[in-house]
């Protein structure tokens, strides 16, 4: 086997070394941080013995707590062990648990932190002594492509507490004593024993690795020891699992193919698939594996259990410049590698990042996602999460890769202030914020973060920072001056943060309402699915072997319905209908829970919920919320002179003086949707909405132009916004009070039935009505759905079949466009 590691160093063995060290360095390190991955699928046994020399950094004192503990009788037994009184026996015994780690076993010895594609595995010594600690340590990983071992030597500086905060009472404040990482030969299967230099620091560690390529067997669930649920969606759970042949620790996300299917996301979930897949970056989830069963599919990903960022924001209500500095500084490398790969990520928010076991982040959920988007195309789709939407989405203009950069600023001024630059209580009085409201700064934000966040949060995406580049937001001197970009790529930064977690099996980061739920793989009766639809999940078991190369030109066969699922544009998103909002995340109605965790997901549009509310906000609208209601009563109450005389000269002319005052100029809300033909058909044309206020009809006006001449079409609203796949992916007609079809005029119809249209001699519809049915905010807002224009005559519900009560047997879908707010 073949390594790269830097020379042995003479050292002193008395516990502190000579050399001019820094007593805080990196954590572990990514495996090709720049490279692509390669397939490779085996399984990967480590050996860590144990090590000699180990000294802490000169200028360094020794922790008193570890001095007493090396003057126990404890420590006396556990310097009297050698590698020969370890049996065998006993590490059979100890490696079913090892990484639940026994944390106080010699805690005053140096452990180590080892990690292989982002698993992450605490290894406590067994004894001896400071300077030769014992570890007698062997593992195995699961190895899905070429990666690197990188193992990074800690002294604690006192004794975990039992019970206590876990991980962040001692890693914070440990004394880093050096570091190991190399590439094994995955094509040498023979195990060696070796000796390898620590670098950063003084001493050496025996190392062994042999590697052997999978035999081929197809995973099912029983591979798995089902341990915890640690999400749940509508869609499946999320449960933490241990792979039984080599005790890995992975998430598991369960997704019901019955249920996809009848919510038109299989293009979606496939997408999620591929880019996990494809993606190479330590701060970006891996997929592992994914298989599947006659009812369900199985996505395996590496367990990240320090947390979502929103968790510890919620926590700690905001943090500082240099913590959130190196927070945006990962996830910037992390977009610049889906840029690289041409995928736009769209859902950027604390709820879709988290913490690993040393503090970096993870970037997850990637249901949101656009493939094949080239530095110069642009795309429609309306998606993401209210606060965090930029302007060129509301106005419905297209947008580009620079929207990346948009919710960077987002996230960046929310970890700073704690709130979102333009956040409010209502969602209408929030875009209209996101759309004309000037940035305002707190006292506490600096002026490089003012600066980076005028760039980021430029309403033109033209001149937005970022637009020519990502090295053009790294030169920025809040980063350029701060910020080793080379090294963060590495993970040779030390975190300004360490999550509690008390071990690789830690779930405490997670809910308690789904970590107490029995961990089972329930039975779905029922959902006996066609061959037709079967074929369309055909390629979604991936092992490592089957690496997809292109996003390009990816057909994902013919839907059960007839229509098919195209990878059109490189648009993969289908948003779902119904009551699961996956094309557009409300913080009101949904929470994801993990960095795999489904939607889940309360009726109604994106808009304002104030009408209709769930039972609870979630906790991080109420979190937000609560501040936000803070901030406005702390506003001062300040009136000067002038101030008190304008005050009571409105109050006068408003109330005191003689005659009726002049009623309130409505605020107006607008929107528009510009039809486009679809599937061979010519009908396009533009539509005008317009309401005065929420509770008043909604008045429709525009032009269609190229219907057959005198023709009477059915006239919807649709439920979806998304038209990756053309008409046929804006789903079923807006319903979100679950009516049946009928005409605009029944007591009980669809949110989105508008009839018919009759065009004239020429072809050409000219609209101009009003209707009660639906709104532009609230429960019943169609912003973000899809007008369509049909190729026959709606029958009102009249039709005396199953699908009249659906569709009015309108036919096929002739244009369509998805609404969007006008400034």
């Amino acid at each position: 086997m073949s390594w790269k590691l830097g020379k042995s160093k003479k050292q002193p063995t008395l516990g502190v070394q000579d050399s001019d060290i820094a007593p805080r360095s990196s954590t572990p390190t990514p495996a090709n941080p720049t490279g692509k991955p390669e397939s490779r699928s085996g399984l990967l046994a480590i050996r860590v013995l144990w090590a000699e020399d180990l000294a802490i950094p000169r200028g360094t004192s020794m922790p008193p707590a570890v001095q007493a503990a090396l003057s126990s009788q404890q420590a006396k037994v556990a310097a009297s062990m050698s590698p020969s009184s370890v049996t065998q026996h006993r590490l059979a015994t100890r490696r079913s648990n090892r990484d639940s780690v026994q944390r106080t076993q010699c805690w005053w010895l140096p452990y180590l932190v080892m990690e292989f594609e982002v698993n992450q595995v605490l290894i406590t010594p067994l004894g001896g002594e400071l300077s030769k600690p014992l570890y007698m340590y062997e593992t195995n990983f699961d190895v899905s492509r070429h990666s690197e071992i990188s193992i990074q030597c800690y002294l604690r500086t006192e004794e975990p507490k039992r019970g206590g905060d876990g991980i962040a009472d001692d890693l914070g404040n440990d004394i880093f004593m050096g570091g190991v990482r190399f590439t094994p030969d995955f094509d040498d299967a023979s195990a060696q024993d070796q000796w390898y230099d620590l670098l950063g620091g003084f001493g050496k560690i025996q190392i062994g690795v042999a590697f052997k390529p999978s035999s081929g067997h197809s995973l099912t669930i029983d591979d798995f020891e089902l341990i915890t649920v640690i999400g749940k969606g509508s869609f499946g759970r999320v449960m933490q699992v241990r792979k039984r042949d080599t005790s890995r620790i992975y998430a598991l996300k369960t997704i019901r193919k019955q249920h996809i299917v009848e919510r038109g996301e299989i293009t979606h979930t496939l997408a999620e698939r591929l880019v996990l897949a494809r993606v190479n970056s330590p701060f970006i989830v891996p997929l592992k594996f994914s298989f599947q069963s006659e009812q369900k599919l199985y996505l395996v990903l590496a367990f990240v259990n320090g947390g979502e960022l929103f968790h510890h924001l919620q926590r700690e209500q905001r943090f500082n410049e240099e913590r959130s500095r190196f927070y945006s500084a990962e996830l910037l490398l992390a977009l610049e590698h889906l840029h690289e790969l041409d995928v736009v990520y769209r859902d950027l928010k604390p709820e879709n990042i988290l913490l690993d076991y040393t503090g970096h982040i993870v970037l997850c959920d990637f249901g949101l996602c656009k493939l094949n988007m080239k530095d110069s195309d642009t795309t429609n789709t309306f998606c993401g999460t209210p606060e965090y939407l930029a302007p060129e989405i509301l106005i419905n203009q297209g947008y580009s890769k620079t929207i990346d950069w948009w919710t960077l600023g987002v996230l960046l001024y929310e970890m700073l202030s704690g709130l979102p630059p333009f956040y409010d209580e209502s969602t209408d009085k929030m875009y209209e914020k996101i759309l004309k409201d000037p940035l305002v700064f707190g006292d506490d934000i600096g002026q490089q973060a003012r600066s980076i966040l005028t760039g980021l949060l430029t309403r033109d995406p033209s001149q937005r920072l970022g637009v020519n580049g990502t090295d053009e937001i790294r030169r920025h001197p809040f980063f350029e001056k701060n910020i080793d970009f080379k090294k963060l790529l590495q993970k040779k930064i030390q975190p300004p943060f360490k999550p509690s977690v008390s071990s690789p099996v830690d779930v405490s980061n997670f809910d308690t309402v789904f970590t107490t739920e029995e961990p089972l793989d329930s039975v779905v009766e029922g959902s006996q699915l066609s061959q037709t639809v079967q074929a369309q999940f055909a390629g979604f078991s991936y092992d490592g072997t089957n690496m997809p190369k292109l996003f390009e030109g990816i057909i994902f066969g013919p839907h059960e319905l007839g229509s098919a699922f195209t990878l059109k544009n490189g648009d993969l998103l289908i948003a779902a209908a119904n009551d699961d909002l996956l094309g557009f995340h409300h913080r009101r109605h949904c929470r994801q829970i993990t960095e795999i965790a489904t939607i889940i997901s309360h009726p109604g549009p994106p808009s304002d919920i104030r009408a209709n509310p769930p039972a609870s906000l979630s906790p991080r609208t109420a979190r937000m919320d609560t501040l936000y209601r803070a901030r406005q009563n702390k506003q001062p109450l300040v009136l000067t002179a002038l101030g008190t005389l304008a005050a009571a000269f409105l109050i006068w002319a408003a109330f005191l003086r003689p005659g009726t005052p002049p009623a309130a100029a409505p605020i107006v809300t607008k929107a528009v949707a510009v039809l486009k033909g679809d599937a061979g058909y010519s009908a396009s044309g533009t539509v005008t909405f317009t309401q005065a206020a929420p509770t008043t009809p909604v008045k429709i006006t525009g032009q269609l132009s190229g219907l057959d001449p005198s023709a009477l079409r059915g006239f919807h609203i649709h439920a979806s916004g998304d038209l990756s796949s053309g008409c046929v992916s804006a789903g079923p007609h807006f319903n979100p009070l679950g009516y049946t079809h009928g005409a605009p005029s029944a007591p009980v119809r669809h949110a989105g039935d508008l009839g018919n249209v009759v065009s004239n001699a020429q072809g050409v519809v000219t609209l101009d009505f009003e209707d009660a049915g639906f709104s532009l905010s609230g429960q019943l807002g169609v912003v973000g759905r899809t007008v369509v224009l049909h190729a026959g005559t709606d029958d009102l519900g009249k039709g005396g079949n199953e699908e009249s009560l659906k569709t009015g047997n309108a036919g096929a879908r002739a244009a369509c466009g998805v609404i969007g707010l006008v400034n």
